[in-house]
């Protein structure tokens, strides 16, 4: 059985019999997205994000916790509302596009060097000599695609993005892709000698929230919220307060 979360959001008390907000939270996602404070539920940007969106709604936020390879499964079943952050690309099959919200948060994946890796980018990786990438189980990295498919690359899968930037930290890739935010986030508990060094952008895109096929609450209010939370520029606070952090 999913392992579960409730935050209820102020207001919610409200409304007693407001049926819960069921987030999809795979468990790919690391600090700073998602983070244990020994509190009732995760803390991070995501459940900053979410918990926002519930307030705004003034129902709870239920966390559904899953592993990555069934969140699209979950979707689908109607075991949960809505994910974020995603984007089509990821999401591998295509959804009609009444299910997307309008842009949340922009991502940037980058290439990082372990600290006996490569000084710059880009190299020139041959078939005979590829080079081993640090990537997350069950992620797609379409700018990355070629690379994979004519053997200059090759993946070498961890389940999270904390455990990819382990790996790097200890050199057993010389290189891997992880999210702009994660390797700041992994950079700050380090002295500056011992940061890991960023190479260059692979991909820049702007996520969305994605809704179930048929979502507990009506899609327009969850539509609507996710926009009074972005032009109100809530959102964008949220995301300085961990670029400031």
């Amino acid at each position: 059985m999913d392992r579960r979360d409730v935050l209820l959001a102020a207001g919610a008390a409200a409304l007693p019999s407001a049926p819960a907000l069921r987030v999809a939270l795979p468990a790919t996602w690391g600090p700073p997205f998602v983070m244990a404070d020994g509190g009732p539920g995760p803390a991070g940007i995501l459940p900053d994000l979410m918990h926002l969106l519930g307030l705004e709604m003034g129902v709870p936020v239920e966390w559904v916790r899953l592993p990555a390879m069934r969140a699209v499964t979950a979707m689908e079943a109607g075991e949960v509302d809505l994910q974020c952050p995603m984007h089509p690309d990821w999401w591998g099959s295509p959804v009609s596009a009444g299910r997307w919200s309008a842009p949340i948060l922009t991502l940037r994946d980058v290439l990082v060097a372990a600290p006996d890796g490569p000084t710059h980018w880009p190299v020139k990786p041959v078939p005979s000599h590829p080079w081993r990438v640090g990537t997350v189980h069950g992620y797609l990295y379409p700018a990355l695609k070629s690379e994979f498919v004519s053997g200059r690359m090759i993946r070498d899968d961890a389940p999270d993005q904390a455990a990819v930037l382990a790996k790097l930290a200890r050199s057993r890739v010389p290189v891997g892709v992880v999210n702009e935010y994660a390797l700041h986030a992994f950079n700050r508990e380090r002295a500056r000698h011992e940061g890991l060094r960023l190479l260059r952008v692979v991909s820049e895109v702007e996520t969305r929230c994605l809704l179930a096929p048929q979502p507990r609450h009506e899609p327009r209010l969850i539509l609507e919220a996710l926009d009074r939370l972005r032009q109100s520029g809530r959102l964008k606070a949220v995301l300085d307060k961990y670029r400031r952090s």
